[in-house]
């Protein structure tokens, strides 16, 4: 682990984090009030159990959470810690998960449906019978190394919907005007000439030639009836297994119509996905010479070359995915590496210009795009926005949040009580 590298790891720990820390608040009834607005609590069982699960994320990602030696390490010129940093950055995020609580029921004076209640006993319920065999004991054990026991983490979860459930009300409440500012202020367009250092395996025939299928579940081939036909020994026209005719090219191989026939991956591990080779020395060292050579080549702001050169050279199937381009969020946290590095570059790129992004298995030319109006409702560009309208209402809540934060109560003398993020279990589970 490289310790320049470490605190923008350890921060993208953090956002990801931010995802479930709807569930930090809770009323007086579960412990001693760390932090209040209105009437509004948090009390400092909840800040515990916020503190584990941050370590829990931590030790998921591998991070030594058991060790001092990563608690004490100081990570800036002010003399702060991993412990420190982590601990002040979880009381910033409870304090607007507790104002996010005070908006649902005191602004906006919402109420949670039964339902939500339902489900909730229900999944406390399946957890103690099938993680615990039942035994409440056993559960708040386990719950107490977190600061909590099940009447604490079932109000947890209560919070947790009820912050959901406030998202959605904003939701119904924002008009489009509001999202396309957000996708215009976050988002970037772009396409990918994309270079694989590996070859993925497809059926063949006795020739080593991709075959060409009439369609994915059929065995009947799609031949380009442009071809010759032969004459068998029996003085008929060759036909092959399904009693099509075959035709061949000129040296003798199956002439394929590869404009409407398709391909068909092999998978002999069947994990779902086509199997594939890595390209030997000189088959790599080609793509690298080709990835530099298309830099060169393409001019800024030349999309009609780029484009052309894009349906030349990737697999039709992946560039034609996307045909109005890749849209990303720059300030999101992929679970892809390289899309990080392709967030730096198009961070600084004008439309039209192109950068050479290499990861692990491939080379990634990109060119960057003007924004569309409207893109994130485009239905053809579903993939890339599934979660737009989660990422919008939060910015909007969060901004709203910010009004109320010096109204934030904190009682320092139950504070210095709490447990820091050395201290604290990890928590992976709850």
């Amino acid at each position: 682990m490289k310790s320049n590298k470490l605190i923008p790891r350890l921060l993208c720990c953090l956002i990801a984090l931010t995802l479930v820390l709807c569930t930090l608040v809770g009323c007086s009834s579960s412990g001693k009030t760390l932090m209040s607005i209105g009437k509004q609590k948090l009390t400092v069982n909840m800040y515990e159990l916020l503190l584990s699960r941050m370590k829990g994320t931590l030790a998921y990602n591998d991070y030594p959470v058991d060790s001092d030696d990563f608690w004490n390490t100081i990570t800036s010129t002010q003399g702060a810690t991993h412990n420190d940093y982590f601990t002040l950055s979880i009381q910033e995020e409870a304090k607007m998960m507790l104002i996010k609580l005070y908006l649902f029921e005191e602004k906006y004076q919402l109420t949670l449906p039964d339902s939500y209640y339902e489900k909730i006993d229900e999944y406390i319920n399946d957890t103690l019978t099938y993680l615990h065999n039942g035994s409440k004991t056993e559960f708040n054990r386990v719950l107490s190394e977190y600061g909590v026991n099940m009447k604490m983490l079932r109000e947890n979860y209560i919070i947790e919907d009820k912050i959901d459930y406030l998202k959605s009300h904003l939701s119904s409440l924002t008009s489009d005007t509001a999202r396309e500012e957000y996708y215009q202020e976050n988002y970037v367009r772009f396409r990918q000439i994309l270079l694989p250092l590996y070859q993925y395996l497809y059926e063949t025939d006795e020739f080593g030639d991709t075959i060409y299928f009439k369609d994915e579940f059929s065995d009947r081939i799609s031949y380009d009836t442009k071809g010759q036909t032969h004459v068998g020994t029996d003085g008929k026209t060759v036909t092959d297994k399904n009693g099509d005719v075959v035709y061949y090219t000129e040296d003798g191989h199956i002439a394929y119509n590869k404009k409407s026939g398709v391909i068909r991956g092999i998978d002999k591990d069947n994990d779902g996905y086509t199997d594939y080779e890595m390209l030997d020395e000189e088959g790599a060292k080609a793509i690298v010479k080709l990835a530099n050579d298309l830099t060169e080549l393409i001019v800024a702001g030349d999309f009609s070359t780029f484009e052309d050169y894009g349906a030349d050279l990737c697999e039709q199937e992946i560039w034609n995915a996307y045909p109005n381009g890749m849209y990303i969020n720059l300030e999101k946290n992929y679970p892809v590496a390289y899309i990080d590095d392709m967030q730096k570059e198009l961070k600084t790129m004008k439309d039209g210009d192109i950068a050479l992004i290499e990861s692990d298995n491939a080379y990634h030319l990109i060119m960057k795009y003007p924004l569309d109006e409207g893109g994130y409702k485009n239905k053809e560009n579903q993939d890339w926005f599934e979660e737009f309208e989660d990422e919008m209402v939060t910015e909007i809540l969060n901004s709203m949040c910010q009004e109320y934060l010096d109204d934030v109560v904190v009682d320092k003398k139950v504070l210095a009580t709490a447990k820091d993020m050395k201290t604290i279990g990890a928590n992976k589970d709850y």
